[in-house]
């Protein structure tokens, strides 16, 4: 009877371990950005970051990001700008236009704001993040950014900027800097100076599905022809500390 209880014991240990390994979230991957050009992945989801030029640009990171599950990071061995250069809107796969935050976990991981600084080359906003997403953004600058709504970015999902600088950039209707439309946002320790909006909340647009927490953020300089030439909220639950 004791051997068989030990063996029984044995079995549900197996079995514990074999849950808990299917329990567990996919393991990351991390990309290193070594070009600064505007190119897709030749392959998205092969786990390796590389164009048809064998480099690994932050459009192609950002891509393989997308379509491997798990928690994933971006960093770079270059110095920007990093110009978006590939034009076209309406398709949310980072492929042209804006980098397409897909649902999961991202961070990009600058060197400094003035180091790394990601522009959108006027063609299109930087950054969208969709909904189930989560991107977190250290230490880089998003500028000269242009679309109806969120010219540097725009979330519905979960956003963290962290000593970031959000600059330069136009909305033709509202949120030149950032429009956050739902979800989550944390942002600390960020530079919002010198966007524009032709409507509404020229630096900084809150819907009201939003929960938006700024933390020792400077709001400087921007310009709205509506309301709101800083930051506007439309109803959304708005934390502001120093």
């Amino acid at each position: 009877m004791a051997l068989s209880l030990r063996r029984g014991l044995a079995l549900l240990a197996l079995l514990l371990a074999a849950g808990a390994a299917l329990a567990r979230p996919a393991a990351a991957a991390s990309f290193t950005v070594d070009s600064t050009l505007d190119a897709v992945d030749a392959a998205p989801g092969d786990g390796v970051c590389a164009t048809a030029g064998a480099v690994c640009t932050l459009r192609a990171a950002i891509q393989e990001a997308n379509a491997l599950a798990g928690s994933d990071l971006i960093d770079f061995a270059v110095s920007g700008p990093f110009v978006l250069t590939l034009a076209g809107t309406g398709e949310d796969a980072a492929a042209t236009g804006d980098l397409d935050i897909a649902p999961g976990g991202l961070t990009i991981a600058g060197d400094t704001a003035a180091l790394s600084v990601i522009d959108g080359g006027a063609l299109d906003r930087v950054f969208e993040v969709q909904a189930s997403a989560s991107l977190t953004l250290n230490d880089v600058t998003v500028r000269n950014g242009q679309s109806n709504v969120g010219g540097g970015l725009v979330s519905v999902g979960t956003l963290a900027l962290n000593d970031v600088v959000v600059t330069g950039n136009q909305a033709s209707l509202f949120g030149g800097g950032l429009y956050v439309a739902a979800g989550q946002t944390l942002i600390t320790r960020a530079l919002l100076s010198n966007n524009t909006a032709a409507n509404d909340g020229g630096g900084l647009y809150l819907e009201s599905g939003g929960v938006v927490r700024l933390v020792n953020v400077t709001v400087t300089g921007n310009t709205a022809s509506g309301s709101g030439g800083g930051l506007f909220s439309n109803g959304a639950a708005l934390v502001l500390f120093n």
